[in-house]
């Protein structure tokens, strides 16, 4: 990957663009304290913060990366009765009972195996692990920053992108990537190889309840825990490695590593655990836009200016080739007047040789009449024969592949099957005299339209094994 990097929220209230000029931050003041958002903010929201984006000098006409914030996004397990995108995308939405609460329509992406077939799929039903996405404000900034001449590149979650920034996949290990925010969240992902298994995350609190206590982040780390244990349980897997990016990540992993035995640590030391990992990301290996694992299928790969203007070109060359089609039923309509006239010309000149060859047909009134009745005189004259029926070669064949399959060791030679009336033959190996005798049993009991009949077994010298020609008719 290559270009700057965009970190925003799904409602668009933050976005952050990360170059090699450094990091630069932009935050919505459309709405007030308690202020509900309408579409038209949203909408006029989505054009300001693509004009500031796009007029930041380290864009340069492209985003290698658009990485959008968790905290709007959910990771679920849901279990469908297929593995089928929109089965599962029904099955997510009727987990909600109360569809009206949500203000943006949700994109459902399921995550799937290695192997592509989804995750604890079972006879009953199939579980898969999915992403609830509000990807419209984000859809929205993408083709705002298309218009301004921004192409973005692949669009994924925070979680998609801690996954292909701190998981090489090298060993095959199973790598937790735990990751502070500056808004007081303790983020978390799951992957394998880079692809992402499952996510999460947790507020650090910073008061502590009566039934609490602790720091913020191992209060946050036992919630992280029992997040944890309910995937190990969907999964049957749990995770090898934890890498902690920033200090507040770091004390959390701690934490964990003391409920969770076996798991190696390793921390990373960054003040901006986001910007580190952006920056990182957008020096790594692009990924497949078609794999969930790795990036938001339905925004990567939204139709943009390029498309949409290929499918302009695409309308006017079918316009073009429709207006070839009229001109050319033109002049097939012209063609087929002249092939009439022809076919009048041809049929007046036939009659004239059937007067010629027939004295009488001048006289009838019509033509066509009399050669019919001439043509029945002469079928009423020799009758025609049809041939017989052909022998049932194809079904004999079938019967005798049948008979000779049945039979251990037998093996076919040669065969040749004659017409009616002529000398069919074949010829077989067979490993002992006892199966020689199955055969010829197997052959009289098997309805057969030959009846075949042995005519001769030749044995070699010092060998068990005979080769036994058959012989017969249809």
């Amino acid at each position: 990957m290559s270009g700057a990097c965009c970190v925003i929220k799904a409602d668009l209230s933050r976005v952050v663009v990360v170059s090699d000029q450094g990091a630069d931050a932009w935050s919505a003041s459309d709405l007030s304290a308690g202020d509900a958002p309408t579409a038209g903010i949203l909408s006029a929201r989505a054009r300001t913060a693509s004009d500031w984006a796009a007029s930041l000098s380290g864009v340069r006409k492209k985003l290698g990366v658009v990485c959008v914030d968790v905290e709007d996004i959910r990771c679920r397990w849901v279990r469908a009765t297929g593995t089928a995108a929109p089965i599962v995308s029904a099955a997510t939405r009727g987990l909600d009972q109360d569809w009206e609460a949500a203000v943006l329509p949700e994109r459902v992406e399921p995550i799937l195996k290695d192997d592509g077939s989804a995750f604890g799929k079972e006879a009953g039903g199939a579980g898969v692990a999915v992403l609830t996405v509000a990807d419209a404000l984000p859809r929205i900034f993408l083709d705002e920053m298309d218009k301004r001449g921004v192409r973005a590149g692949e669009v994924m979650s925070l979680w998609h992108g801690m996954a292909r920034a701190w998981d090489d996949g090298k060993d095959g290990r199973l790598v937790c990537v735990l990751l502070g925010t500056n808004d007081g969240r303790l983020i978390w992902s799951w992957s394998r190889g880079g692809r992402l298994l499952a996510g999460g995350s947790a507020p650090i609190a910073s008061g502590v309840g009566e039934d609490e206590g602790g720091s913020p982040e191992g209060r946050a780390a036992r919630r992280i825990s029992l997040d944890w244990l309910t995937w190990s349980v969907q999964l049957g897997l749990s995770p090898d490695v934890v890498v902690a990016v920033g200090a507040v990540a770091g004390r959390a992993a701690g934490a964990l590593g003391e409920q969770w035995d076996g798991v190696a640590l390793s921390t990373v030391d960054a003040e901006d655990a986001v910007g580190a990992t952006m920056a990182r990301l957008v020096r790594g290996s692009g990924g497949d836009a078609s794999d969930a694992r790795q990036v938001l299928v339905g925004l990567t790969g939204r139709p943009t200016r390029a498309t949409r203007s290929a499918y302009r070109w695409g309308a006017l060359g079918l316009a073009a080739l429709a207006v070839a089609a009229i001109g050319v039923g033109v002049r097939l309509s012209g063609e087929a007047g002249r092939i009439r006239e022809s076919a009048s010309v041809v049929g007046e000149e036939s009659k004239q040789r059937v007067v010629a060859r027939f004295a009488g047909a001048e006289s009838q009134p019509s033509i066509d009449l009399y050669l019919q009745q001439q043509v029945a005189k002469l079928q009423q004259g020799a009758k025609f024969q049809p041939p017989a029926d052909p022998a049932p070669f194809y079904e004999e064949l079938e019967r005798l592949i049948g008979v000779i399959g049945g039979l251990n060791g037998v093996k076919l030679q040669s065969v040749t099957l004659g017409p009616t009336g002529t000398t069919s033959e074949f010829t077989v190996e067979v490993p002992d005299t006892r199966t020689g005798e199955e055969l010829k049993k197997a052959l009289r009991e098997t309805p057969m339209a030959v009846a075949w009949s042995e005519q001769r077994s030749i044995g070699p010298r010092g060998s068990s094994e005979t080769t036994m020609v058959f012989r017969g008719q249809f």
